[in-house]
């Protein structure tokens, strides 16, 4: 995976590093932005590629859904389709959404430790002073991970939980 990228993006494993793989933690609220934009512009790039739709969770801030196979049972009887191609091809649909959910579910914590792995030691410190962190951390969504960074990254994360909230309404309003 590593020689990948460095083939890929033509750096060596320093510059790759600082292009892609850590996120540096900054007490200057511009680098710390432009240092959270990079890194998620990197990394959503190298995640499409290799993992697909799971992506979408670095612009959409969400996963991709898949929505059910819209089929009406009535037209699947012999009747209606004396040959069966109505039904199997329900079927073939219904087997790409459930391929797509399970390589969805099997891929989040491929992600989440790749997410997790690429912070720099400031980052990761600034992410498990959030509450919660060993249940967080056990469960391994990335999506709940990469709402993290952004709520670490964009605020100043203290131990005083109140002066943090003051601080980030008085940045967000």
């Amino acid at each position: 995976m590593l020689k990948a990228l460095r083939r890929a993006y033509s750096i060596s494993r320093t510059s790759w590093e600082c292009e892609f793989g850590t996120l540096p933690a900054s007490d200057n609220q511009v680098e710390s932005e432009r240092n959270l934009i990079n890194f998620r512009q990197a990394i959503e790039t190298y995640v499409r590629r290799e993992y697909g739709d799971i992506a979408n969770i670095f612009t959409l801030m969400e996963y991709p859904e898949y929505p059910e196979v819209d089929y009406d049972p009535e037209e699947l009887t012999k009747q209606r389709d004396p040959f069966g191609l109505k039904k199997n091809e329900v079927k073939k649909l219904l087997i790409i959404r459930l391929e797509k959910q399970e390589k969805l579910e099997s891929d989040k914590p491929k992600v989440y430790a790749l997410i997790n792995g690429q912070l720099s030691q400031e980052s990761l410190d600034k992410v498990k002073q959030m509450q919660n962190w060993r249940e967080f951390d056990a469960a391994g969504y990335p999506l709940k991970l990469t709402r993290r960074i952004v709520a670490t990254h964009l605020t100043r994360i203290g131990i005083d939980n109140e002066k943090t909230k003051l601080e980030a309404r008085e940045a967000f309003n």
